[in-house]
């Protein structure tokens, strides 16, 4: 929902209030963003919105929009009127009217279609079938249909017609047991469920006396006399039955049978004593505490004729044998016991009654029920509630019992709070979250909570069915984030390819923030990206990601840091570079001068750093960066390859250079004359066959302007002006420039500052110059090596070799500047958890003479080449990096040294490794 202001200076801040059907008014949101955006509707949200937008100035409110949720239908519930429930479903009395309602949530409202046995019937939400008849019985469909959304939902129930039998019960009577006993009969056939039927005598209206005296010719006369003496009734042969009214003036009171036969001498009697029943009980009064059982007992004392039954009556006067589920009956001889089932202080309190009757007459006795709430349990106080997902869908509740007491168990309810907090007019009622938890029960986690609604809990405790006084009220509070751990889906990937990066939180509410970080080799820190996603993708890793990355999560708690990874790119060859000492550049490629020192270096970006090949016109000759060839010769010009090799990723590159060596003529050249033109002039002839490329040869005095690079020169000198005695001198030019290289001796004990420039007729003169204008040494012819003592104080200092020739108009020179090597390194102080791996990185910036090694020295000052399980060693042109493998903190604590030497100076710098105990505290 957009809500957009026409005119308006900001900030402007924006609330979406919504009115629901029965006219509760809620606010959604309050924000400064115009955009509402509900990312799950539900039927809930159906009503009218609104939207406020508010500045300093004013506040202005919107028109209302009608929302219209459609959903459903929902599965349809059926409500059945004139009907009892059984186990298949429901039943129905044969010739009543029944109805059957159907109703379905849905928007728009749901059609109703209804089925009889698979049989479209009706349509309509109610289906009422009146004088129902036996043959309705059958399974009722409702199908609900929301014809907007092309949806629908059904339920079937099974209803069942209950009929009587026709007519009356059929009842007869016929002797068994040998004429000695009656057996009654009774039927009633057909209806449905079939008719229960029993017997029951005629409930003490009548008492019926009998007496007997069978046997005998004649028969005997018997006849009943009341205690008083009075005849009752007739006398009878053989047997005599006296019928009376049932009276409670007959209890206590005997009645004598007398039987008189003409054989007897005397007569004989039977006494019958009449008894009321007399019943009696254990307690009158029988307390118990709410909901569990309890059982009353009655006994009957005495009774004569016996009784037809003991009736139980509840508080409320109502026999109890019609209530089974709620009340158990027990017989065992005089015993009558009643169990009330899951007592309720408000429905079973009170007066219960046991009675029984027999002719004589009936009695009863009460016993007063008290059903008792079980004690108050103890007050519950939250000690904590905290968000436990980042996401705020889920809470941690965890309370303490104030005092002792008894207690079975609790119940936590939460509310919504309203938003704005300080609106009072809308309250949302409590809801439970949990109950039946166990009494030892002590924390809980309240889950798919809504993460943009605010929250309050309480706790009650309950003791059976006495409930505790509510705990105070408490909302739950956002975790800070904790340490945060760096995964890495592949620490060493291969350039061009993906890796991505999850800053992962074992604690920490959100929203939480990410910043990503790098560290290159360098020292320069940037920030990759800034999210609230805790993946950062690279899809295209480059040598430039190589470096020391971590991660930030912060929340409105606390920041929290992780650890650094090493992030290390593997990549390379790149196509070789290949430098070269002591030569010059010609069309082909490079030149050197015989019998001098040429070196060869090869780099070739790569990570891992590469392993270099030599091949000399195509034959393997040396394995190194750097090949050098002493005192080179004539059979060395060829092609030169250098092959890098990256062992790791099974790659290479190669480069391949041409050098030819330069080398003069033997010997001196030779000089001729002969007459030419008719011996009319002159012609001397120089000639210096040999070396490559071919001497420059000029005569002195100077003709016909410069040199010629050829191997003979020939001039014409005029007879005529050619004086007797003439001296005529032919040169020959050194080729190339003077050349100067600096090399330390094995020790580094001296430096050897060369200067060649190499050929020529007569030899060219070289001598060395310092920075300050002073010669050095002597000067020499052809070449000039001069050896200094090694001492730092030539770092910076510059040495100049000045060559002179007689052919050449100006002197040649070249400069050596020497310098102590520089070494840097990024972190001087390195931490590390105990038991990982840890980098030291060395830099080396500056060095002449070259530096042929970087070396390291652990903490004990031994060099660590030789401990090569414990380090790994990684070293290109410029930079070395020291792996410490599985650090102890006993073993591997303490200082360490990168080295670098040269003729000029030794250079170290300290590195301070920390390896820190994981259990260590501040």
């Amino acid at each position: 929902m957009h809500c957009s202001p026409e005119n308006g200076t900001g900030p402007i801040q924006y609330t979406w209030e919504h009115e629901s059907r029965n006219g509760l008014v809620t606010t959604l949101a309050e924000s400064n963003s115009s955009l509402l955006n509900i990312t799950w509707v539900t039927r809930n949200h159906t009503g009218w919105y609104r939207c406020l937008a508010r500045n300093e100035v004013n506040q202005q409110c919107s028109n209302q929009i009608w929302l219209d949720v459609l959903f459903g239908p929902d599965l349809p519930h059926i409500d059945v009127t004139a009907y009892s429930i059984t186990e298949n479903g429901y039943s129905a009395l044969e010739k009543g009217n029944v109805s059957l309602m159907c109703q379905a949530s849905s928007n728009p409202p749901s059609q109703y279609i209804w089925f009889y046995n698979n049989s479209e019937i009706y349509s309509g939400p109610e289906l009422t079938i009146t004088k129902i008849l036996r043959m309705h019985t059958g399974k009722y469909g409702c199908t609900a249909k929301n014809t907007f959304l092309n949806t629908c939902s059904k339920k079937t129930i099974t209803l069942t017609i209950y009929y009587p039998p026709d007519g009356n019960p059929s009842c007869s009577i016929h002797p068994v047991n040998n004429y000695t006993d009656l057996a009654l009969s009774c039927s009633w056939v057909g209806g449905y469920p079939p008719a229960t039927l029993n017997w029951s005598p005629h409930n003490n209206e009548y008492l019926m006396l009998s007496c007997s005296w069978e046997g005998g010719f004649p028969l005997a006369l018997l006849w009943w006399v009341s205690r008083s003496g009075d005849m009752q009734g007739t006398s009878e042969e053989n047997s005599n039955i006296l019928l009376l009214p049932s009276s409670g003036n007959y209890s206590d009171k005997a009645f004598v049978c007398q039987a008189k036969h003409p054989l007897a001498k005397e007569s004989k009697q039977c006494v019958l004593n009449l008894d009321a029943p007399v019943l009696m009980t254990q307690s009158n009064t029988v307390s118990v505490f709410e909901g569990t059982d309890v059982q009353l007992t009655c006994f009957l004392a005495k009774h004569y004729p016996p009784v037809s039954g003991v009736i139980w009556y509840n508080n409320i006067r109502k026999n109890v044998g019609y209530i089974p589920k709620k009340y158990i009956l027990q017989q065992s001889a005089a015993w009558y016991n009643l169990t009330v089932r899951e007592t309720d202080i408000m429905v079973d309190s009170g007066q219960y009654w046991c009675s029984a009757a027999n002719a004589v007459g009936g009695t009863e006795i009460p016993i007063m029920l008290l059903v008792m709430r079980y004690p108050m349990p103890p007050n519950v106080t939250i000690s904590k509630i905290t968000y436990s997902s980042s996401q705020r869908t889920n809470v941690n509740v965890e309370w303490l019992i104030q005092t002792d007491g008894d207690i079975t168990g609790f119940f936590i309810e939460s509310q919504t709070l309203p938003a704005p907090v300080g609106r009072s007019d809308i309250v949302s009622l409590w809801q439970k979250v949990a109950v039946d938890l166990e009494p030892s029960t002590r924390s809980y986690q309240a889950n798919n909570l809504d993460p943009t609604g605010k929250y309050a809990f309480r706790i009650t405790a309950i003791n059976h069915r006495t409930l505790g006084y509510p705990s105070e009220i408490k909302s739950p509070v956002p975790v800070a984030v904790s340490k945060p751990y760096f995964l890495v889906s592949e620490s060493s990937p291969v350039e061009a390819t993906t890796v991505w990066m999850r800053c992962d939180l074992k604690n920490g509410t959100g929203p939480i923030q990410y910043t990503w970080e790098q560290e290159s080799r360098s020292g320069l820190v940037t920030t990759l990206a800034e999210s609230n996603s805790s993946l950062l993708n690279i899809t295209f890793v480059t040598r430039n990601h190589t470096g020391w990355y971590r991660c930030l999560a912060r929340n409105e708690v606390n920041q929290q840091c992780s650890e650094q990874i090493w992030l290390d790119v593997l990549y390379g060859p790149d196509l070789p570079q290949l430098d070269t000492t002591a030569y010059s550049v010609t069309e082909n490629g490079y030149s050197a001068l015989e019998k001098g020192n040429v070196s060869l270096i090869c780099h070739a970006s790569s990570n891992p750093p590469s392993r270099y090949i030599w091949l000399y016109n195509n034959s393997e000759i040396f394995s190194g960066p750097q090949l050098t060839i002493i005192r080179i010769m004539r059979m060395h010009t060829g092609n030169y390859d250098c092959l890098a090799e990256n062992d790791n990723l099974n790659t290479r590159t190669k480069k391949t250079i041409t050098l030819t060596v330069y080398y003069p003529p033997e010997g001196a050249p030779s000089c001729t004359m002969f007459p030419v033109r008719n011996y009319t002039d002159l012609a001397i002839s120089c000639s210096w066959v040999g070396g490559f490329p071919p001497p420059t040869l000029k005569w002195t005095p100077y003709e016909n302007g410069d040199s010629t690079k050829e191997i003979n020169i020939t001039q014409i000198q005029p007879g005529p002006h050619t004086a007797n005695n003439s001296v005529f001198i032919c040169y020959g030019l050194p080729y190339g420039e003077a050349k100067c290289s600096a090399n330390s001796s094995s020790n580094y004990e001296y430096l050897m500052l060369s200067c060649s420039w190499e050929g020529g007729f007569p030899r060219a003169l070289l001598w060395w110059v310092s920075s300050s204008g002073n010669m050095q040494g002597t000067s020499e012819e052809n070449s000039n090596i001069l050896v200094l003592h090694a001492s730092a104080n030539y770092s910076g200092k510059s040495f100049v070799c000045h060559a002179k020739h007689p052919l050449a108009k100006e002197s040649s020179q070249c400069v050596i500047k020497l310098e102590a090597p520089v070494l840097t390194t990024r972190y001087s102080v390195v931490s590390v958890f105990e038991g990982n791996d840890v980098q030291l990185d060395c830099i080396l910036s500056k060095h002449y003479p070259a530096v042929t090694e970087i070396t390291w020295y652990n903490n004990k000052k031994q060099k660590v080449v030789d401990k090569p399980k414990k380090y790994y060693l990684q070293q290109a042109v410029g930079w070395s990096n020291l792996t410490v493998r599985e650090t102890d903190g006993m073993v591997d604590s303490g200082q360490y040294w990168c080295s670098a030497t040269n003729a000029v100076r030794r250079a170290e710098i300290p590195i301070m490794l920390l390896v820190i105990s994981e259990f260590t505290t501040n």
